[in-house]
């Protein structure tokens, strides 16, 4: 670890940064060990724009000349507003920087990939922090560790020197945690006094538990049973009226379903409708006095009568009664 003495001398920027960069060295070849991890240890690199590089342009925009005596025609004032809206080269060229997995094993090639990313982590970490201040110092303890955590945990508006101090802390007690002898066994003995505790009172409880299910299974019984057949009588209620609504539905899709023979219904329909007249003139006919159904029958034995004995048929003018009195006396 760097000392924090030599700190005025080299300057702070230098420190850190002869520092980190073996830091990052790791972190990359630690990485490097699967295609996933690789990947990822990428992406938070990209999170914080440590790959992001930027130089001025070589490529230096021309100067847009214009005639003055000519800005009053607006061809030419549209052939100037084309130009000034045309693309032009920016004061800056950005570059993103390559880390190539299987060349970080190269010594030369991870001290310069190291280097670069030392600088631009230093950049930003550095930034509106107290050279002074004890925040400095902390930042002198950063290991693989604690740099890992941080590349993992912060974001890019959270990346700042106080927040990497925390975190060195941070990490730095829960490995002495960790580490330490005396906290594990007494962690372990009050794990086993627990669990200890857990077993005494689970068994304590399980008599209370069960009576206390056993009361309350008991009072709710009766509730339930009630409740069963408020519910079977809904249910039974239910299937009633789905039944009906069925049979309702199905009769008025058979009125609303097209006819096969429209021919056939219709004389159906007519001799129906007969029928119906018909039995309706019965009834009309049945409804009236005696007197006025006995007049046809009446009628029709007058006529009888009157045709059988007034009648005369032939030359010889005889009744139809005479004529079937003389056939009887001749038979006889």
């Amino acid at each position: 670890m760097t000392n924090a003495t030599n700190l005025p001398a080299m300057g702070h920027a230098e420190v850190l940064m002869s520092h980190w960069r073996g830091l990052f060295v790791s972190v990359l070849r630690n990485a490097a060990i699967s295609e996933e991890s690789w990947k990822a240890r990428l992406s938070s690199l990209d999170v914080f724009g440590l790959t992001e590089f930027r130089e001025p342009s070589k490529h230096k925009p021309k100067p847009i000349e214009f005639d003055q005596d000519r800005l009053e025609d607006p061809s030419y004032r549209r052939f100037l507003i084309r130009k000034l809206k045309a693309p032009r080269p920016g004061k800056w060229v950005y570059h993103k920087l390559r880390i190539e997995r299987d060349q970080i094993s190269d010594e030369h090639y991870a001290n310069q990939i190291g280097t670069l990313l030392a600088w631009r982590f230093t950049n930003i970490v550095l930034h509106e922090v107290d050279t002074n201040s004890a925040t400095m110092l902390l930042l002198t303890k950063l290991d693989v560790g604690s740099l890992t955590q941080c590349l993992d945990k912060f974001q890019r508006h959270t990346l700042n020197g106080e927040n990497v101090s925390h975190e060195i802390i941070r990490f730095n007690v829960e490995q002495a945690l960790d580490n330490n002898a005396t906290l594990q066994e007494a962690t372990r003995k009050i794990a086993e006094a627990g669990a200890e505790a857990r077993a005494k009172f689970t068994a304590e409880m399980k008599p209370v538990i069960e009576k206390t299910l056993a009361d309350f299974d008991a009072n709710m019984r009766p509730m339930l049973e009630s409740i069963n057949q408020d519910v079977d009588s809904y249910i039974e209620k239910l299937r009633i009226r789905s039944a009906l609504n069925a049979a309702s539905t199905q009769k008025v899709l058979e009125e609303c379903a097209p006819d096969p023979d429209p021919e056939a219904s219709f004389r159906h329909a007519v001799k129906m409708r007969e029928r119906e007249a018909r039995e309706e003139r019965r009834r009309n006919w049945r409804a009236k006095p005696f007197y006025i159904r006995f007049m046809p029958h009446a009628a029709i034995v007058a006529g009888s009568v009157v045709v059988t004995f007034f009648m005369e048929v032939g030359e010889s003018r005889t009744t139809p009664w005479e004529a079937l009195r003389d056939m009887a006396g001749w038979l006889i």
